[in-house]
């Protein structure tokens, strides 16, 4: 998890005006969506790589939920840091500044109905990009690379990739990669050009940037004196009407 139950974040302080306590607390909702959708990533992974089979016809696989879930964490991700960009800053909000190396794969996500004709039949590429992740499973076995790809598969050229040799645990999901094209210039002379973010390497940054953003949080509030709060019953509220 990102964030743990006593987390600053569930307890915000009632002393904050109401604009700094939705901002906050919209970021906690945002990280939410992010561990949740990870940690949907890695289960969907594991599942398809422990049931792969290329000789069995009953075999059935469903990639969907995998790239749901990962340009869900692309999409949150850009998200949140908007969402911190709204509260004060005295370093020009550097906490999240790393995060921006994921703005042109959203930017690409986000306009991908723009793009329908340009990516995906001038250019005959994945439309929702290739994911591709590193397991070994089963203890002295070689270790395994998967890639999963969107849509049709059109092959052109051959498939080129570095492998590493290393050592991982057994049924531990390793550095899970995105990878796109992002439109480059304009017509006619842009140019689409591979991308590729470590989903694996995002996730632990996230997590460290938020470990300080309440650290931050925690010793700014014990300057203020003010009183940390439980929100849980006025929390992500849910109602019912019988009518």
């Amino acid at each position: 998890m990102i964030i743990e139950k006593n987390s600053i974040l569930y307890n915000l302080p009632k002393e904050l005006g109401i604009k700094d306590l939705l901002i906050l607390d919209s970021i906690r909702f945002t990280i939410e969506l992010i561990d949740l959708n990870y940690s949907l990533l890695l289960k969907e992974l594991e599942n398809v790589s422990q049931n792969f089979s290329t000789s069995d016809n009953k075999y059935e696989k469903n990639l969907i939920p995998i790239f749901n879930s990962c340009w869900s964490i692309i999409d949150n991700t850009q998200r949140l840091q908007k969402q911190y960009r709204l509260l004060p800053s005295n370093d020009n909000h550097n906490l999240v500044h790393d995060l921006s190396i994921i703005t042109p794969l959203r930017n690409t996500f986000q306009h991908m109905d723009e793009r329908i004709e340009e990516c995906l039949i001038e250019g005959e590429m994945p439309f929702y990009g290739v994911i591709s992740w590193e397991i070994k499973l089963n203890e002295g076995s070689m270790m395994n690379k998967f890639f999963a790809i969107s849509g049709l598969y059109v092959p052109r050229g051959k498939l080129a990739f570095k492998v590493v040799k290393k050592e991982i645990p057994v049924n531990e999901i390793m550095d899970v990669r995105l990878s796109t094209f992002v439109k480059e210039g304009k017509k006619p002379d842009f140019e689409f050009v591979k991308k590729e973010i470590c989903i694996s390497d995002l996730f632990a940054k996230i997590k460290s940037i938020i470990e300080k953003f309440e650290s931050n949080l925690n010793n700014q509030f014990i300057k203020q004196n003010v009183t940390n709060t439980d929100w849980i019953k006025l929390r992500d509220v849910l109602l019912k009407v019988e009518f």
